[in-house]
């Protein structure tokens, strides 16, 4: 794991290229189909919940994304126990946001 040039570590950084280029297009849309609004075009109202829903969306979770895997592509270059580490904070973080009842079974397990 310790190896710069290692296969995860450039799968990581290409990972984080594409999640970054989707939250700048899903970012770009919204502000292009808010100019496009302002300067008389006529949108309709379903299409402009349905883009702030995606953009919405992509804003919350595209951040988050992105720092797990630029955390993951430096977790392998500096070693095993600092990808564990990672993997642990991540584990905290995004468990809840995909899980929100799994606070109050660790509580229950430890008590």
């Amino acid at each position: 794991m310790a190896d710069n040039d290692g296969g995860l570590n450039k799968f990581f950084d290409f990972l984080s290229k594409v999640a970054a280029l989707v939250v700048l297009l899903a970012l770009g849309s919204a502000t292009i189909i808010a100019l496009l609004n302002s300067w008389g075009v006529n949108i309709p109202a379903q299409a402009l919940v349905y883009v702030n829903i995606v953009v919405d969306i992509v804003a919350r979770f595209g951040a988050l994304i992105m720092a797990g895997l630029v955390a993951l592509e430096l977790a392998f270059k500096r070693g095993f126990v600092v990808f564990i580490i990672v993997a642990v904070l991540l584990a905290i973080i995004l468990l809840p946001q995909f899980f929100p009842d799994i606070w109050s079974q660790v509580k229950g397990a430890i008590t």
